[in-house]
């Protein structure tokens, strides 16, 4: 099981093979291995940023996707295919959370 590193007590996106997904999943705060499968990741999201209160944003293509502790499932919060790009992979949310840098590639 490939996981990255995250505290006990956190959240952690994991890529866990007996579920064949990538998953978004929780470390106890004893920092036990076991882990619990809160959500799948949406299929083509590599990527997430996680927000003070527990939010997740991911993207996949050009729209940045959110969950909330609790849902069901993922929600558009942006489809940034107006701004002319495509791909959006990598994120980084400022300290304040009033910004997030994303890496895209430019739309031909």
């Amino acid at each position: 099981m490939a996981m990255r590193i995250a505290i006990a007590g956190s959240w952690c996106s994991a890529w866990l093979p007996r579920m064949k997904a990538l998953t978004l999943a929780t470390v106890p705060p004893s920092g036990d291995v076991t882990t619990e499968r809160v959500t799948r990741m949406p299929q083509g999201a590599d990527y997430v940023v996680w927000t003070k209160d527990g939010t997740a944003i991911t993207a996949t293509g050009t729209k940045l996707l959110i969950w909330r502790k609790g849902a069901a499932s993922w929600t558009e919060a942006a489809d940034l295919s107006s701004q002319g790009v495509e791909h959006v992979t990598r994120l980084a949310l400022s300290p304040d959370e009033r910004t997030l840098a994303f890496v895209a590639e430019p739309r031909p």
